[in-house]
C-alpha cells in the first residue's frame, strides 16, 4: 500500500514535479476489454487523469515509449487541454482538470487558469444535444474541443475518456457524444466530477458505461448543488465513504494535526474538502484499492 504524499502545494495542484507515472506490478495490467467496475482501469486513468495536467512534451515523452500514437488536443478560447493514447487494441481520451497558480508559476500561465474558471463559473443550464439541460461551460467547451476529437475515433476499435474535476465533466460529456457517433465507448472514469446537467440528461447519462469516483470530503461532486437543478449520473465508487460520513471528525482532526503539518507548508492550510480533491490523492488511492483486489485474487 502506498502512504498518501503530503499536503504540499507541489502535491496538491498538479503538475506534480518528479512523480512516477504508471508504475506499478505486473499484477495491475490495463486491460482494453476489462469492466467499468475494475479496480485496475480506475488506477490506470487516474493516472492519464494526472498526466493531463502535464505540458505536451512531457506527456509524449512519457506515453510514445510505451508504443502509443499521442495526439495533444488543445482549444486556447475555451483553454480545454487533453490528450489521446492510441494503441491497435484501444483509445485513452484524458481531459485536463482546472488549472491553479503555484508559487514559481509563470505569469503567462494567469490567462489559462482564469479561462479554466470561466468555464466552471458558467453554471446556467442551456438546452442539451442529449436532452435535458447542460451547464452551458460545460458544453461549451467540449464543443470547442470535439472537432479534434472526431477524426480520432476510427483509429481504435473502442476508447477509455476519464478526467479529473473539470476534465472529469468534459469527458462524461464527451463520452455522450462519442457513444452518438458511433464508435464504441468501452468506459468512461470520472475523478472528482462535478455535476454537468439536470435529472433529463442525468438519465440519458445513465445508458453509458460509467464509474464516477469520489475521495473522502471532495467537495467539487457536490457542485453545482442540487437546489440549482444539477444532478449525478452513473455508479458511484466512494474511496474513504467513513471520512464523509464522519465529516466533523475529519475536520477535527485536520485541524489538530494542523500544528504538525505545517512543517510542510502553507499547503497544510488548505480546506481539508480541497485536499481531499487533489489528483495526486485519488491516483494513490486508487493504486492502493487496486493492488489490493490484485492481492486478493
Amino acid at each position: 500500500m502506498r502512504p498518501l504524499p503530503p499536503p504540499t502545494l507541489a502535491n496538491l495542484y498538479p503538475p506534480v514535479r518528479e512523480y512516477t507515472y504508471f508504475d506499478a506490478p505486473a499484477s495491475l495490467v490495463f486491460d482494453a476489454h476489462a469492466a467499468v467496475a475494475a479496480p485496475a482501469q480506475a488506477w490506470w486513468l487516474a493516472e492519464h487523469a494526472l498526466l493531463a495536467y502535464e505540458r505536451g512534451p512531457r506527456v509524449r515523452a512519457l506515453l510514445v515509449p510505451q508504443a502509443l500514437q499521442v495526439e495533444l488536443l488543445h482549444d486556447r478560447a475555451s483553454g480545454s487541454h487533453a490528450h489521446a493514447a492510441i494503441t491497435a487494441g484501444a483509445g485513452i481520451l484524458a481531459f485536463r482538470g482546472t488549472e491553479a497558480l503555484k508559487p514559481g508559476d509563470s505569469w503567462r500561465k494567469l490567462g489559462a487558469v482564469a479561462r479554466d474558471w470561466w468555464t466552471d463559473a458558467r453554471v446556467r443550464r442551456v438546452v442539451s444535444p442529449h436532452g435535458g439541460r447542460v451547464h452551458q461551460g460545460f458544453e461549451q467547451a467540449i464543443t470547442a474541443l470535439w472537432p479534434q476529437i472526431t477524426p480520432l475515433l476510427p483509429l481504435a476499435p473502442r476508447w477509455w475518456l476519464c478526467g479529473h474535476s473539470l476534465g472529469g465533466a468534459l469527458a462524461l460529456l464527451a463520452a455522450a457524444r462519442l457513444s452518438d457517433s458511433g464508435a464504441r465507448l468501452a468506459g468512461v472514469i470520472t475523478y472528482g466530477q462535478p455535476r454537468v446537467g439536470d435529472a433529463v440528461l442525468a438519465t440519458h447519462l445513465e445508458s453509458l458505461p460509467l464509474l464516477r469516483v469520489v475521495n473522502a470530503c471532495d467537495l467539487v461532486p457536490e457542485m453545482p448543488p442540487e437546489a440549482l437543478g444539477y444532478h449525478h449520473a452513473g455508479a458511484l465508487r466512494h474511496l474513504d465513504a467513513e471520512r464523509a460520513e464522519r465529516y466533523r471528525n475529519r475536520v477535527h482532526d485536520y485541524l489538530t494535526q494542523l500544528p504538525r503539518t505545517l512543517r510542510h507548508g502553507v499547503g497544510a492550510m488548505t480546506p481539508v474538502e480541497l485536499v481531499d480533491h487533489a489528483p495526486l490523492y485519488y491516483a494513490v488511492k486508487c493504486f492502493n484499492v487496486a493492488a489490493g483486489d490484485a492481492a486478493s485474487r
